[in-house]
Order: structure tokens, then sequence, then C-alpha cells
């Protein structure tokens, strides 16, 4: 049996929620949970190291206890702040024992710009658990549209998430709209204002706001299709919960993103070009032609692909997370 700290704690984000999920399926593998890291064989941290103590002195690895370390994607826009949470999360991952990459996307970026090193590294993307979207545990939503697109958008809002691109994910739906019946997108999460920028004389873009867990689960239930545009994610969580609540996931070609679509044999719209591993000061992403997206919608309705979920399944994504476990402790 593996005693493990869990260095982050167990919330709705994005990072606590994946954990969370992940946490039943560790214990059924043999793991143990324990709440005092000094008591743990293996500490587990997500972008660095805390031991359970928020302040940064405490960071330091003053015992003998091999730690993993989960990295999210890098800060690009070049601030005083983000170039310190960089050489933050470079510095414990240099020290750790394992480094687990979210996707191939995000360890490329780490090892070119900040020239991190580890002789233990796995890719293991996020999951999620397909049956959270299935009666009992989710009957959905009744929508009054045939087809129906999700577009979340609580990581979407600000100047900072340009690179999510929702204003251009909105024109898209309007495009399609004005061309195609009984068709509506449903924008869930906050926007910060973004749908008063925009005519939508039918009524086919509906923006829900904030919704708790189980909400979003309902809508992912209820639709066919989500259209997820950004330019460079790393590893998004709500496309993981999309395709595992069936959607037909339509993304770009660039990003931790499209492995992601790949694996999942969803649809990948080529409208981005290759993408340069340097550090940027803006992540307001380059424009693109809509034609291709809006085709990838035509087909997504009329002939969808089959959709492969075991490789962001949780269980399975646990059972990986429990084979690099094993392999640093060896």
């Amino acid at each position: 049996m593996i005693s493990l700290f869990i260095d982050h704690k167990l919330d709705e984000s994005g990072k606590g929620s994946f954990l969370t999920r992940m946490v039943p399926h560790l214990k059924e593998l043999g793991v143990k949970i324990v709440e005092d890291y000094k008591k743990a064989d293996l500490i587990l941290s997500v972008n660095k190291f805390r031991a359970g103590i928020i302040q940064n002195k405490y960071r330091k690895k003053t015992d003998n206890i091999p730690r993993i370390l989960r990295i999210d994607g890098i800060h690009y826009e070049k601030s005083r702040r983000n170039r310190w949470a960089n050489l933050v999360v470079r510095e414990d991952a240099l020290r750790a024992n394992g480094i687990i990459w979210q996707t191939n996307f995000c360890k490329i970026a780490w090892k070119k710009i900040l020239k991190i090193k580890n002789k233990n590294e796995f890719t293991i993307f996020n999951g999620a658990n397909p049956e959270d979207y299935v009666p009992p545990h989710n009957k959905g939503i009744e929508s009054i549209y045939k087809k129906n697109v999700i577009m979340l958008s609580r990581w979407h809002s600000g100047s900072h998430r340009w690179n999510k691109r929702l204003k251009e994910m909105h024109e898209i739906a309007i495009e399609y709209a004005n061309k195609t019946d009984d068709v509506c997108f449903w924008v869930l999460g906050e926007t910060n204002g973004i749908e008063k920028n925009f005519l939508d004389e039918y009524g086919h873009v509906k923006y829900m706001g904030h919704l708790p867990p189980n909400e979003v689960k309902q809508y992912l239930r209820m639709a066919d299709v989500m259209l997820h545009l950004s330019w460079f994610s790393w590893c998004d969580n709500s496309l993981v919960e999309a395709i595992c609540a069936g959607c037909v996931p339509i993304t770009n070609n660039i990003g931790g993103n499209a492995e992601i679509n790949e694996c999942a044999n969803g649809i990948i719209v080529d409208i981005d070009k290759p993408f340069k591993q340097k550090m940027m000061k803006s992540t307001k992403p380059p424009e693109f032609e809509i034609k291709p997206v809006l085709d990838a919608l035509n087909k997504a309705f009329e002939y969808p692909p089959r959709i492969y979920i075991p490789g962001v399944h949780i269980k399975n994504i646990a059972l990986e997370y429990y084979k690099a476990f094993k392999e640093v402790l060896r």
C-alpha cells in the first residue's frame, strides 16, 4: 500500500475537482490518502510544493519524502509576478523525484523555455467520470432545440484570457445560426458582460452565467457538441468533462486540447499556425478563418464521429498516476 499526501485542496477549482474525482479510484488501487505529509510515502503536489502549508518559506524540502509534481501551464505574460511564479515551479520541478505533465504541449513548453529536466517524467491527461453524466446520477435538462452546442466561458472572461476566443466563438455561433434552423449555443460561466457587445436577433446564443457544477453537468449531458477554440490551452478540464458527457468536441489544432481531442476521436479544425514555444507579452490570439469551423459544426451534426472516452476516463487516469507513483518509489 502507498501512503499518499495530496498537496492541494480538494475543492471545486479545476485542479481540486480533478483530484477529488481521482481519489476514490486511487483508493481502489491500494493508495491510502493521509492528512499529515510527514506520514506519507509520497507527496503529490500541483504546480509547487507546499506540504500542507501555504507560506512559501515552508516550500523548501527538509525531509526525505519523495515528491511528484504535477505541473500546469506556463504563465506566458511577461509580468514580474508571472516570472516569479514560473521560477518557483521550475525550482520545485528540478528537485522533484518525478514530474507529471498534463500534455506533451505542456511538457515541450516547460522543457524548451525554462529548461526543466527530470529523470522520471510522465505525460497524463486530466480525467473525468462518464457515470456522472448519465442516469441516475444525471438526468440532464430538456432543450426545445434539436441541435445544441456548449461553449464554456468561466475561463474565457477578462482581457487576460483573450486566448480562449469567446468573442470569436460568439461570431461563429451567430453566423452558423443564421444559416441553420433549430440550433442553440449555450454559454456557461461568467462573461464579464461580453454578451452586451453582440446582437443576437433570433436568440440562438444563450448566456447562462455561473452555474454550480451539478447544473453544468446537466447542460453537458443535454448538448451534442462542445466548441472550444482556445489558442494554446494546456489541458482544460472543461474539454475532458464534455468528452466524458458524450459531446462531440470541436477544437483548434494548437495546444494540449488538440492532443486530448485527437485521443477522443473528436473534430480538430486546422485554423492556427504552429505555435512558437517562447515567452509572450500578450495572450491575444491571431485571427483565423471561420469557414472551417462552420464546416466542422455541420460535420458534428450530420456525421458525428464516435467519441472515444477511455483516454480521459478518470479510472484509467488514476491507474496511470498509480503507475507513476510506483515508478518513483521503485
